[in-house]
């Protein structure tokens, strides 16, 4: 159901830009998305569906084509359901094992890192970072190599909020973004997402909104992008006592 909420979040942040102040309008259309949220479970589910029969007509010495489905199946769950996204990033991973390629393999296992980092679970999640090897994989697995475990510092610095041990792990987090935005392309949507973030984590308000803004006005997002943007944005506003406006992002 997260990707459920998602939706919702996206939705809202959507109509109120463009029908602010129009807030009886907006409350009208976001009840008839709740109205239609078995809708869209459906349609995710016959996705996902459509995804697994493929799989099953695929040969196992298809390796490739095994993989693509895979990732296309943990794509859909990844932010669905967490529990069937881990079972597949498993599926891909012995897949990879296979192939022999360093790079799928340690896409593969990053993966499984996500998912754990987003059930909360930060040793499981170190312990599975340091235990991978980037090493002959290509520029984008290994950028999301670095921002996972940046991700990994900044969510651990929030968790323990304090004066001695927040700055420290923030500081590594910022270490982590650095050395993935020499790896992204820039004016893409992880370089300018990223560089926000890191701006906002050191206190670069203005700076982060920035480049946030300049995301929202010239990127083709997805859904969940929009949402991460969007949110962060609110945030920096809350921040900066424009509470107002952080509404009608």
């Amino acid at each position: 159901m997260k990707y459920l909420l998602t939706c919702f979040f996206i939705l809202v942040f959507k109509l109120a830009a463009v029908s602010f102040p129009y807030t009886d309008s907006l409350l009208s259309q976001l009840n008839t998305a709740i109205r239609q949220s078995a809708d869209y479970d459906n349609k995710k589910l016959q996705l996902i569906d459509g995804f697994k029969r493929t799989l099953q007509s695929i040969p196992k010495f298809n390796a490739a084509g095994q993989y693509g489905l895979l990732i296309k199946i943990y794509d859909e769950y990844k932010f669905y359901n967490y529990d069937s996204a881990y079972s597949y990033a498993n599926k891909l991973r012995r897949v990879a094992e296979n192939q022999r390629d360093p790079s799928l393999l340690a896409n593969a296992k990053l993966k499984q890192v996500f998912i754990l980092l987003s059930g909360g679970m930060f040793k499981e999640t170190f312990d599975s970072l340091n235990a991978i090897s980037i090493k002959g994989a290509d520029k984008q697995v290994q950028a999301e190599y670095f921002t996972l475990k940046a991700r990994c510092y900044y969510d651990l610095g929030d968790f323990d909020e304090d004066d001695l041990h927040t700055p420290n792990y923030y500081k590594l987090a910022n270490a982590g973004i650095d050395s993935a935005l020499l790896l992204y392309s820039e004016n893409i949507f992880d370089h300018l997402y990223f560089s926000g973030l890191r701006n906002l984590k050191l206190g670069k308000n203005d700076s982060a909104l920035l480049q946030l803004q300049k995301l929202m006005a010239t990127q083709k997002m997805s859904w969940h992008e929009t949402a991460l943007a969007t949110s962060m944005i609110g945030g920096i506003l809350s921040l900066k006592g424009e509470g107002a406006k952080a509404r009608i992002i």
